[in-house]
């Protein structure tokens, strides 16, 4: 095969494997459920990561997806900072579940 200036040439190149999708977690593994039922008061979540030890990022995330469920409630939803969350009654239920002394 000869190549002329200006014409294109195809290279077969090998396709990698697709990668295998890695699993998501949705809680850090310091902010689950369980961690936030010895924390009685309201809290925002930069007095929580303090109390947890773990970054606010990470405390963030994980009171955004308790919220979505339906297991976290914000009291201040009208503020741009330090807004305040707590467990709700059906958070405390699922937490006295996990821990065993639940329905």
């Amino acid at each position: 095969m000869e190549y002329r200036r200006g014409s294109s040439i195809t290279i077969p190149v090998p396709l990698a494997p697709p990668a295998r999708p890695q699993p998501r977690r949705r809680f850090h593994q310091r902010c689950a459920p369980t961690s936030f039922t010895g924390i009685t008061r309201p809290n925002t979540p930069t007095e929580l990561a303090k109390t947890l030890g773990v970054a606010r990022s990470a405390v963030s995330r994980s009171i955004q997806a308790l919220e979505k469920v339906g297991l976290v409630e914000c009291l201040t939803p009208d503020e741009n900072r330090d807004r305040y969350y707590r467990t709700n009654e059906t958070g405390k239920r699922v937490v006295a579940i996990i821990e065993g002394e639940g329905e």
